[in-house]
């Protein structure tokens, strides 16, 4: 009797054990695929959203270059070059991808007029040479989502590319302003490679200004990788733009109307000061923008120095969210106006932005006169579960002499 209870004590020994066993190949199994799966999934969210993050880091670099050679200031930029994994418990994360920030030589800006050619060269403080600018570029290797885009700026556009394809990351440009050129080429090279945050400058050299008279037609060569097809678009709104034409794999022509055409020039170094030297201080000619930033209401405007220039105001944004049956979108509505005491208004562009989308729309009106306003509305079409939506409503004045004004404000749907 006594070895009859002792054998059957062994068997539920025994199954416990396999008990045991088959739990413990469950925990793995779930392990192995959470391991295989999940965290690769959630790490490509990461990814995508330093992306989205990186684009925006772009979008401000452009505006920063656009304030240091337009005002004199240096300016800062941090960009964010890696992902940043969430912290595991047990599984682990593969290592951090490292992003390279980098420019690309893309050759000289230069100016045709009347089958003639501009000096360009002096303007920007290179004497008689040429006008050396150069693209930036971002690209990483991501372990979760291959084949990332190169993200790009030049000459005040942001895009980015992959496999041939070039995508705008958003409609707005700086190069061209009615008859006002805007010139502020990188003009030094820069690497960092890393993991983590860097953080840029952008040091202004000196500005100079020349206006041009354009009988016939004139063409601005700009170096840039970007084809013409997207220029075209990005310039869609200037009346004082022609045609754009595709030069080169690496150059564009802005085939420009007849006009007198204002040119400031200003090279923007990385890191350190353009071959030209750095900006001195009290330099910032007549008409150049300075630039005062309102912390509380989160606008940022340029007040221009002198006198008879043009002004705008942001009257009124609202921005209000709707939907149509099943259809959901938001509505932003500005109310702005212009004057001007010399009373040679001639444009008005208003540009409403989704910083987390890039959807732009705007309009660009002919304006005259010393006063005038308006009202512009725009509609983004959104998900049901969109919240947080921000919009970056821009407003520029031009008069007639290529003197102009931008103020910029922001707003955002709950």
């Amino acid at each position: 009797m006594d070895e009859v209870m002792r054998l059957r004590d062994d068997e539920r020994g025994q199954a416990v054990q396999v008990g045991f066993v088959l739990v413990l190949l469950v925990v793995l199994t779930a392990f192995s695929g959470y391991q295989a799966f999940v965290v690769p999934e959630q790490n490509a969210q990461v990814e995508f959203q330093h992306t989205q993050s990186v684009e925006e880091s772009m979008r401000h670099l452009r505006d920063r270059v656009y304030l240091a050679g337009a005002t004199g200031g240096t300016q800062s930029l941090t960009v964010d070059l890696g992902p940043n994994y969430p912290p595991r418990l047990f599984a682990m994360n593969p290592p951090t991808p490292t992003g390279r920030l980098h420019t690309r030589a893309a050759g000289s800006l230069s100016l045709t007029v009347d089958g003639g050619t501009a000096n360009l060269s002096a303007a920007c403080g290179y004497g008689n040479g040429s006008v050396p600018s150069r693209s930036l570029a971002y690209e990483v290797d991501y372990n979760a989502r291959p084949a990332a885009p190169t993200l790009a700026y030049s000459h005040g556009a942001v895009y980015e590319h992959a496999g041939g394809a070039y995508v705008l990351l958003d409609e707005h440009q700086s190069l061209v302003t009615n008859h006002t050129l805007s010139l502020y080429p990188l003009a030094t090279p820069y690497t960092r490679a890393s993991s983590g945050p860097v953080t840029v400058e952008l040091v202004p050299g000196p500005v100079g200004r020349t206006t041009v008279e354009v009988n016939s037609t004139a063409t601005l060569v700009v170096p840039t990788r970007l084809p013409a097809e997207q220029w075209t678009t990005l310039l869609s709104d200037q009346p004082t733009v022609r045609d754009v034409v595709q030069r080169s794999d690496t150059s564009v022509g802005v085939v420009l109307e007849p006009g007198n055409y204002t040119v400031a020039c200003a090279p923007v170094g990385l890191d350190d000061a353009p071959p030209t030297g750095p900006r001195a201080l009290g330099t910032l000619p007549t008409g150049e923008p300075t630039e005062q930033t309102n912390q509380t209401t989160n606008e940022t405007t340029q007040e221009p120095t002198g006198d008879h220039r043009p002004n705008a105001t942001i009257e009124n944004v609202t921005a209000t969210r709707d939907r149509s049956g099943s259809t959901f979108h938001n509505d932003v509505t500005v109310e702005w106006s212009a004057s001007d005491v010399d009373g040679d208004l001639d444009a008005v562009t208003v540009r409403v932005t989704d910083l987390n989308t890039s959807e732009t729309h705007s309009t660009s009106l002919n304006v005259s006169g010393s006063s005038a306003s308006g009202t512009f509305s725009a509609t983004f079409g959104k998900d049901r579960k969109d919240e947080g939506t921000t919009y970056r409503v821009t407003l520029t004045v031009v008069d007639e002499r290529g003197h102009q004004i931008r103020k910029e404000k922001r707003v955002t749907i709950e």
